[in-house]
């Protein structure tokens, strides 16, 4: 788990002696090498800029890595209840973004979970495990009436009132007599 540019190997001759038994003197110096064994990872916590998500929302999401990384799809994040489009970074691979479109559902459980191991850094190393967002809501099915009108008198005469229920499909705000005709 090491990333060094700066490496070289120093052989000190003087405690090297041939079958005769002289010993050499003075050093060898191989060439700089660089050592990178370090694997991508998040630098920060997955972000995601609508976590309430209703019909025709999107979200960015924000990826932002501690180093470039190549070979980064969508299909390395797992979105539940969501589609991942349009991943684009901006600066050679270090932050990433994608838009997050929800699905026609109700979901208030969802996390999206990138998986490392499709990505490499810039020298090769493969990633490994996976990271998880906070969580999102999706909540993209419109209401309706769970069961039909109900009226408790069905043959009204003078004087006569009767009790009419609405059931719907999940709790609505806003709704009132001139929504009923």
């Amino acid at each position: 788990n090491i990333t060094d540019v700066n490496n070289t190997i120093t052989l000190t001759l003087s405690g090297v002696t041939d079958l005769a038994g002289n010993s050499g003197s003075g050093t060898a110096t191989s060439p700089n090498y660089q050592i990178d064994t370090t694997r991508p990872i998040l630098a920060s916590a997955i972000t995601i800029s609508d976590t309430a998500l209703k019909i025709g929302d999107t979200a960015l999401v924000t990826f932002n890595f501690s180093e470039a990384v190549a070979n980064f799809t969508t299909t390395d994040v797992l979105s539940p209840n969501g589609v991942l489009s349009n991943l684009v970074t901006a600066d050679s691979g270090l932050t990433w973004t994608a838009t997050l479109t929800p699905n026609t559902t109700t979901d208030y459980l969802n996390n999206l979970t990138l998986d490392y191991s499709g990505i490499t850094d810039l020298a090769g190393n493969a990633g490994s495990g996976t990271a998880t967002s906070s969580n999102y809501v999706v909540d993209t099915d419109r209401p309706v009436l769970a069961s039909a009108i109900t009226i408790s008198d069905t043959a009204l005469k003078i004087g006569d009132t009767a009790l009419v229920s609405f059931v719907f499909s999940e709790a609505v705000n806003n709704f009132s007599t001139t929504d009923v005709n």
